[in-house]
């Protein structure tokens, strides 16, 4: 395994905070419309985020497809400068810090302010998921032989073509000795350019349990998450990867 350490250019094109909250039945997400006054200067756009459901209608031998508009999901807060984008919804709050990445302890501290925000508001019962997801978009040469860069590189049986113009894969790893579970998804993203190839990290961890909105086990979940992130990533790339984002 590549050994963990902090990267000044770590690759990362989006990170997220998720907190997924079970609220009061008599909650209404247009008690998040103040917080447009209150996160201004920091967050000054702000959109409605609304909720369609869809569905296909068989009337005789005729197929249509039905949408209804089941109203305002919540309320989304941008700073497009920054890069940052604070989600708060009807089933739970989200941190979306795009480029460019800082670090850390930068983007946790934003998002668990923003949290202490939302559950002053919408009182939730519980925390029901807590998760931190990393999206990394790697670039190599297209000449580049995958175990050079990947410990877990996409293979194709001998006796076939070794080249290959799409790749994905998904895995889902249990760590059950901590309770936590994360999502793996390594893919190749199409480039116009013939001489790079970029490669996608994407790294969910996640824990599916109830919290008390104030418990204090909440906070340290999010740093046990994130350990487990790096072992992902420094688990999926090589040194020579790692040194190149030093």
């Amino acid at each position: 395994m590549t050994r963990t350490r902090h990267l000044d250019k770590a690759p990362i094109t989006e990170a997220i905070i998720d907190f997924r909250a079970q609220l009061p039945d008599t909650f209404r997400v247009q008690e998040f419309e103040p917080l447009q006054d209150v996160l201004v200067e920091a967050y000054p756009i702000t959109e409605k985020q609304k909720l369609y459901e869809g569905g296909f209608r068989l009337s005789g031998e005729q197929l249509s497809q039905t949408t209804q508009d089941k109203g305002v999901h919540g309320f989304i807060f941008k700073n497009e400068e920054q890069g940052r984008v604070a989600q708060f919804r009807r089933n739970g709050f989200t941190f979306n810090k795009l480029k460019p990445y800082t670090d850390w302890k930068d983007v946790f501290a934003e998002a668990w302010r923003l949290w202490l925000e939302y559950a002053a508001i919408a009182k939730p019962l519980t925390v029901t998921r807590v998760a931190v997801r990393y999206v990394n978009r790697i670039t190599v040469p297209r000449t580049f032989a995958f175990p050079e860069y990947f410990t877990d590189p996409p293979t194709l049986p001998d006796d076939l073509p070794q080249t290959f113009s799409d790749y994905f894969k998904r895995v889902v790893i249990n760590d059950a000795e901590r309770g936590l579970l994360v999502n793996v998804i390594q893919a190749i993203e199409r480039q116009q350019d013939s001489d790079t190839v970029v490669f996608l990290l994407d790294i969910d961890a996640y824990a599916q349990e109830e919290h008390e909105p104030g418990s204090s086990e909440l906070e340290p979940r999010f740093q046990q998450l994130r350990v487990l992130k790096n072992q992902v990533f420094f688990g999926c790339i090589t040194d020579k990867t790692a040194e190149m984002f030093e």
